[in-house]
């Protein structure tokens, strides 16, 4: 349908239904644009990028909801399994999803189910670390995808008894 043509009502035929439609032709003089023509494209610019940038927010809100981290006591282990994005959205709710135990030998954080988007991330998964190493207890991080690894080489802790 849309590379049929189409016959309007005073006769004029399009060959086919992608034309511009007459918006803005009254704003030229002599085929030139006039300035009211560039502040109008400057203003629909500035809307598109006011859009873009406002969708983009939202959805980092939205996805940034996502994130768990349960956990699970097996003695004096405690192995956490984190589910979803981590970035900057999330990052600090991230680290108050750990409970730094001083009773805790060991730590486990299974990231298999998660990915870490940027530094932010990273830094937020060296603050768990880091809290717990202060509290003396052994951590584990095991999981890590190969492009949230490669943020954590470039970035983050590279202790390599941790990763």
């Amino acid at each position: 349908m849309l590379f049929q043509s189409f016959a309007f009502p005073n006769g004029t035929t399009a060959k086919n239904r992608f034309f511009k439609s007459a918006m803005e032709e009254q704003l030229a003089t002599d085929n030139q644009p006039t300035q009211a023509l560039v502040n109008l494209y400057r203003t629909w610019a500035l809307g598109v990028g006011v859009g873009v940038l406002l969708s983009a927010l939202f959805f980092a809100d939205k996805i940034g909801r996502y994130l768990r981290v349960q956990s699970s006591p097996a003695g004096e282990l405690m192995v956490y399994d984190v589910t979803g994005q981590v970035f900057f959205a999330n990052a600090n709710s991230f680290v108050a999803s750990f409970g730094f135990d001083q009773t805790l030998k060991t730590v486990k954080i299974d990231v298999s189910n998660a990915h870490f988007w940027d530094i932010s991330a990273v830094n937020a998964l060296d603050k768990v670390v880091a809290n717990y190493q202060r509290l003396g207890v052994v951590v584990q991080v095991v999981g890590l995808s190969k492009a949230s690894q490669t943020l954590i080489d470039n970035f983050g802790n590279k202790d390599p008894a941790v990763f």
